[in-house]
């Protein structure tokens, strides 16, 4: 019997690849989600394009925190929550999670 001794390296499961071979990360794992979005200026950009706020309303300023709920009755799940508090270039603030 012959013992195959090469190893082939698993790749984490929130990482994929596209035809080309480049490789992306899935941003829906709490893993990856955590990492890319922990930076104020990627926050701010994204809530500003999903809110469809122009440059006279846009996000000027923001503080945010994640939190991990309590896992009591599904221990397994990993979710990752983002709460993000914001001002705005007109005097509004939000409260976006």
């Amino acid at each position: 019997m012959t013992e195959n001794n090469t190893t082939s390296e698993k790749k984490a499961y929130y990482i994929v690849a596209n035809a080309q071979g480049e490789e992306f990360l899935l941003p829906y794992y709490s893993e990856t989600f955590r990492v890319l979005m922990d930076d104020k200026d990627t926050i701010r950009d994204m809530l500003n394009c999903l809110l469809g706020l122009d440059s006279d309303h846009e996000i000027i300023d923001l503080d945010y925190e994640f939190e991990k709920p309590i896992d009591v009755f599904m221990p397994e799940d990993d979710s990752a929550r983002l709460d993000v508090w914001v001002a705005t270039k007109d005097n509004r603030y939000f409260n976006i999670e």
